[in-house]
């Protein structure tokens, strides 16, 4: 027992030399420690809406005024068919409204969509290849020029029958087998719109002056 007691007083005054000799000197020193910063994330931010321009509300909404297309040509056939100088038209909300035949009323014979869903342009079949032909009334729609000239003309220089009833519309035989008849564009169903369908034309009487 009293042997044991001899080893155990060694080892501990072993271990007390240790932690003398080196421990305490190579023991790190923690307050001489360099730490490295944890970095700091910004929170996340989500940029700024940007502010509309004054007027872009108006400019993103579509332009022109309402009307049928059997309407303006009505309207520009009553100014007397100018071809370079914008015609005044009512629209159908009331307003006061002008445009001009390269931009509103040519569009109407060239395009397709025109005159009920899925309406083929009328130059489709009345073309300058008609001209001096018996097919299609021997008349183009394709310029100011051809409309002018009528139908059935002999040759491309040739004037023909008057198609807009002499500044009168509504007796004119354009009108007769666009809005009358409904016969044009070729298979136009009979439930489909008298004038076409709502196009929007020209612009408010004031607006860009």
């Amino acid at each position: 027992m009293r042997t044991r007691s001899i080893v155990v007083g060694l080892l501990l005054m072993l271990v007390a030399g240790l932690v003398v000799g080196c421990g305490i000197q190579g023991a790190p020193d923690f307050s001489r420690a360099e730490h490295t910063p944890i970095p700091r994330i910004p929170p996340a931010t989500l940029p700024p809406e940007p502010t509309p321009e004054p007027g872009a509300a108006e400019a993103a909404a579509p332009a022109g005024c309402r009307v049928y297309p059997a309407d303006l040509i009505g309207a520009w056939v009553a100014a007397g068919t100018p071809k370079d100088e914008p015609f005044p038209f009512t629209d159908l909300d009331g307003q006061q409204c002008q445009a001009t035949f390269e931009a509103d009323v040519l569009p109407l014979f060239t395009q397709s969509g025109v005159w009920y869903d899925g309406s083929p342009p009328c130059i489709a079949c009345h073309n300058a290849n008609m001209v001096g032909t018996q097919s299609n009334a021997g008349m183009s729609l394709e310029t100011y020029e051809d409309i002018l000239a009528g139908s059935y003309r002999a040759a491309p220089d040739a004037q023909g029958n008057d198609i807009l009833g002499g500044g009168n519309w509504e007796q004119s035989i354009l009108y007769e087998r666009l809005v009358v008849k409904k016969d044009m564009p070729l298979g136009r169903p009979a439930d489909s719109p008298d004038k076409g369908l709502e196009v929007l034309a020209g612009a408010p009487v004031g607006e860009g002056q």
